[in-house]
């Protein structure tokens, strides 16, 4: 099979199959022991209704398993609290780029935006979230305008995503804890077999946060919005999420957003490697999206079609019939049940071209999922 998961025969739809030479000896890759021409399957060799069969408990040696490269799942929540109304270079110039307009360009863009680029490697969703404003008296708090997330999403999310969302003068706050919190679950919820890959929140806010019993207009710091904030990225992480920080402007605390980022990723919060990404112009705000999402999409992860069920150490991985070797640092190294992921030499290998991987565990130690 082709490792890029595109338009040979084994990669149909993205779902990858295993190459010929493998235990599978099939288009799929993927094999239940009892499926007829699996190994040990109805009529194969060492299965049932073959003459040498004398005990069923040995009809499976091994299992080879289809795969695909991990597809992320990634909702971006969005500040519209009413400072992204403000210009992002120079707080004094009036005229200067719009920060939310900044931030939709930066995503949405025809042509360089994040999602319009990207939507066919990630799962885009996205979440804006800000306090009701006072003529939405039927709008709960956090006000959240939402699209689900879902496999080439940009238009969906560009017709969301209106520039001239941001013209009303509404002023309203910026609950981010509140709001992390509502969105968890979207995250959360995934259907597992639609959507397998990993779940990543990427929080791009401008201003400090506060809470829906604020009253609208505050400003300043303010302890239990932070408070708040924090518990709710450590939430996240907890649940699995990944969480990463930008800094629309230069108004947030340092010290906040440094604990923030750092919450996300599961480390300490006095960690010192800054983990948060600032943007005081256009430049690093495209910067820090992309990083990100850089960060994210892993040419090298493809996500099994099976859970496997002990280290990984009994499977067989081959490139092109050579052998890669375990949790080398030019080897392969299995990133929980259901994730392979190639790493050094092997990496580059793969990303190279075309190549033939075939991917094999012996019957007890992988659940296969079939389609």
């Amino acid at each position: 099979m082709s490792s890029d998961g595109g338009n040979d025969a084994g990669c149909a739809d993205g779902r990858c199959a295993s190459s010929g030479g493998g235990s599978s000896g099939g288009d799929d890759g993927v094999f239940l022991p009892d499926e007829p021409g699996a190994p040990g399957g109805p009529g194969a060799p060492g299965g049932p209704g073959d003459p040498g069969t004398t005990d069923p408990g040995d009809a499976c040696a091994s299992l080879s398993v289809g795969f695909g490269r991990t597809v992320p799942n990634v909702l971006l929540l969005v500040d519209r609290s009413g400072s992204m109304r403000d210009p992002l270079q120079g707080e004094d110039d009036r005229g200067g780029v719009q920060r939310w307009t900044a931030v939709r360009n930066a995503l949405v863009d025809p042509a360089s935006g994040l999602v319009s680029t990207l939507e066919s490697q990630v799962n885009f969703g996205l979440t804006m979230y800000t306090t009701p404003r006072d003529d939405d008296r039927g709008a709960t708090c956090p006000w959240l305008l939402e699209v689900p997330i879902a496999a080439n999403n940009y238009d969906a999310i560009v017709d969301a995503y209106q520039p001239e969302e941001m013209d009303r003068d509404d002023g309203g706050n910026t609950p981010t804890g509140q709001s992390i919190e509502a969105v968890i679950p979207r995250l959360t919820g995934l259907d597992s077999a639609q959507f397998p890959g990993p779940k990543v929140l990427v929080l791009a806010t401008d201003g400090e946060p506060n809470s829906c019993q604020r009253r609208r207009g505050s400003s300043g710091v303010d302890e239990r919005g932070r408070a708040a904030s924090l518990e709710a990225v450590q939430h996240a992480f907890e649940s699995g999420i990944t969480v990463y920080v930008i800094s629309v402007g230069d108004e947030v605390g340092i010290e906040h957003l440094h604990e923030l980022a750092n919450a996300g990723q599961g480390l300490p919060l006095d960690d010192p490697t800054p983990r948060y990404y600032p943007a005081n112009d256009v430049s690093q705000l495209e910067s820090a999206f992309q990083s990100i999402i850089g960060n994210v999409v892993r040419e090298c992860a493809f996500t099994l079609e099976g859970r496997v069920q002990g280290d990984g150490s009994a499977g067989t991985v081959l490139i092109d019939g050579a052998p890669v070797v375990l949790n080398d640092p030019d080897g392969w190294r299995l990133n929980g049940p259901s994730e392979v992921e190639f790493v050094g030499a092997a990496c580059e290998t793969v990303k190279s071209g075309d190549h033939d991987i075939s991917i094999t565990f012996p019957c007890d130690e992988v659940v296969p999922v079939p389609r």
